[in-house]
């Protein structure tokens, strides 16, 4: 790809080897602003990318020596700026930066804060103090290192995630079938994600017309394979990389996380015209507002997880209402099955809220103004 006439440089350090929302959106992201800016775009890529993760041009895997002798260049001269994403917790990026006299660096963080314990802050006050700018995908994200780390706000710029043109639907809200109410699930298979209680609930709506479609991966796969022997009504539809046929099977989406920094699979739902009921937990309410959607707030403390292997629940979420941050808790599968059911119920509330959630993804959460706040940083730098 040859490079174009610009006063700006961006090298991208992102890990694509991995299942998530940042691999998927950053993918569409590369793709947007290759296209449309005169900007040089350059990506590492922390392991092989992914074959799903469709990119328009070539990642470096810094696992390979000439790669990361490159990066280390990169971030060396005053004429490039290295945007690292979701890094600012590692202690691996603490070792390499503590080495360099690095010149423009920027970190995204997108959810990582989370899942650092808090006597580890010692590494997100150095990453930080290495870094130009941090990067909040959310309000949330800020406020949680803000308490969390106790990092200067004044550093801390919060600029939303993005969606493709390319996942919206034109489609009008209608209901999948006639016989059964169908709703979803969509994300990665881990503690986190709140899976469990959603099939919990699923018990309490046993002699409802009601179907759960699963789409994702991850640990907690093996016990969904369990459930789905005992309950016909779940089906398992795996990894899906085609969005459009996924949500044509659902009316509701179902958000039940325990922590959700942003939420992007809440907005991929509204760009469908699929309504979605989520829990009031981090940033889901900064998606989520009056009228185009439906919250749920999680009150069981007794969180559990069902394999070792399971990411890390969190010491603490932010929370909306108080705008602190507090310990975690889980919905109660029991007031989640209600809520489903009144949701369900109400097909007049359900079309009104995802029109609603349609023209306000279309319009604060879109790749245009989302590479317009990107591309003010970047220029700030050089």
């Amino acid at each position: 790809m040859n490079k174009k006439k610009s006063l700006i440089n961006v090298s991208h350090v992102v890990g694509l080897s991995g299942l998530g929302g940042v691999q998927r959106n950053f993918s569409e992201y590369i793709e947007y602003a290759s296209k449309i800016d005169d900007i040089n775009h350059t990506i590492y890529s922390i392991g092989e990318a992914e074959d799903e993760y469709t990119l328009s041009m070539q990642a470096r895997n810094i696992f390979r020596l000439k790669n990361f002798i490159k990066l280390i260049f990169d971030c060396l001269s005053d004429k490039n700026i290295v945007h690292f994403y979701n890094n600012l917790t590692s202690f691996k990026l603490f070792v390499f930066l503590f080495f360099l006299p690095v010149k423009k660096i920027i970190i995204h963080e997108r959810g990582t804060c989370w899942n650092l314990p808090i006597k580890f802050k010692f590494i997100v006050k150095f990453n930080f103090s290495k870094s130009d700018f941090i990067i909040a995908n959310s309000v949330a994200t800020k406020k949680m290192l803000e308490q969390k780390f106790d990092l200067d706000e004044s550093k801390i710029h919060v600029i939303h995630n993005g969606i493709s043109s390319k996942l919206i639907n034109f489609r009008k809200f209608n209901r999948v079938h006639k016989n059964f109410d169908s709703i979803g699930f969509l994300g990665r298979l881990d503690s986190p994600k709140g899976l469990i209680d959603l099939l919990d609930s699923m018990k309490f709506l046993k002699n409802k017309r009601i179907r759960l479609f699963i789409a994702g991966d991850g640990p907690q796969k093996k016990y969904l394979k369990k459930i789905l022997k005992s309950n016909k009504k779940i089906y398992y539809l795996g990894r899906v990389s085609d969005l459009k046929s996924f949500f044509r099977k659902i009316d509701l989406l179902v958000v039940p996380s325990i922590r959700e920094p942003f939420g992007n699979v809440i907005i991929e739902s509204a760009a469908h015209k699929v309504p979605v009921l989520a829990s009031n937990v981090d940033g889901i309410p900064e998606i989520i507002t009056k009228n185009s959607g439906y919250l749920i707030q999680p009150k069981d403390r007794n969180l559990r997880k069902i394999d070792q292997n399971e990411l890390t629940l969190p010491e603490f979420i932010y929370d909306p209402r108080s705008m602190k941050i507090v310990p975690p808790r889980r919905n109660s599968s029991y007031r989640l099955a209600i809520k489903i059911f009144n949701v369900l119920k109400d097909q007049a509330s359900m079309k009104k809220v995802a029109n609603i959630a349609y023209l306000r993804t279309l319009k604060y959460f879109n790749f245009h103004l989302h590479n317009r706040k990107l591309r003010n940083i970047y220029s700030s730098l050089m």
